[in-house]
């Protein structure tokens, strides 16, 4: 148990420790940020990658149709030349059985004919239809993959900014770290495994500033007159006068 020491020291040792703690709350918000920028950058990434996925299924089904338009277009060609091989053979026929039965097979080709070009005019219309949606994908997936781009820039300032941060508050440190006597040190890194950024706080009107439970007479007296390091006797946090808490 540390001795009782003169308010100015006690003054001093607070300011300290409260800066110890302001430096650390610091440095875990920036550990945070950083920890988060990766998901973030992913995600760009992935939306990105989403327009595109969908970008190369339409054009796929758009490969698609044109395949099967032009197979339709063979299929028609095919049939169309059979039905000009069967009506030359009308003049070579020699009874009306023979006449009737290459008249059906032609009413039957032309009948194929038009079903198959009914098939094509869908395909047709279908082409087009996703012609305009390929169009408007690849205008999104440029316009996103730039914002991509720039966001993704935007992060990377943000986590070099980030970085000199931390460097700045981890150069600072020791300092403040190195006035406090090695017991009160040792006792804050230890609260500060259970409270990151408030095992140090101000006491108000009787009231612990982090767990706000009510102090004991006694304790307040002991933070008042300022010459010893006081605790709450329910969360055993550090307490320091409400002006010096920062």
């Amino acid at each position: 148990m540390m001795e009782d020491l003169p308010r100015e020291e006690m003054s001093r040792i607070w300011r300290s420790l409260v800066e110890l703690q302001r430096i650390d709350a610091e440095s875990l918000a920036v550990d945070q940020r950083l920890s988060a920028l990766p998901a973030k950058v992913d995600a760009e990434h992935q939306r990105l990658a989403s327009k595109q996925a969908a970008l190369r299924d339409h054009e796929a089904r758009g490969e698609s149709h044109a395949r099967e338009r032009r197979e339709c277009e063979r299929q028609i060609a095919e049939r169309e030349e059979k039905v000009k091989r069967l009506q030359a053979q009308l003049f070579q026929v020699k009874t009306q059985r023979e006449y009737d039965a290459i008249g059906v097979e032609v009413t039957v080709l032309q009948r194929e004919i038009s079903d198959i070009e009914d098939r094509e005019l869908a395909l047709i219309e279908a082409e087009e239809t996703h012609a305009r949606e390929i169009e408007a994908l690849r205008r999104a997936v440029d316009e996103l993959r730039a914002g991509t781009a720039k966001e993704i820039s935007r992060l990377e300032s943000l986590r070099e900014e980030a970085e000199r941060t931390r460097e700045v508050l981890l150069a600072d440190r020791p300092r403040h770290a190195s006035s406090l006597p090695d017991e009160i040190l040792r006792r804050y890194d230890t609260l500060r495994l259970r409270f990151p950024d408030s095992a140090v706080v101000h006491a108000v009107e009787s009231t612990c500033g982090g767990c706000r439970m009510g102090l004991v007479n006694q304790t307040m007296l002991q933070l008042n007159l300022g010459q010893r390091f006081t605790y709450c006797e329910h969360c055993s946090r550090m307490l320091v006068p409400q002006e010096k808490a920062g």
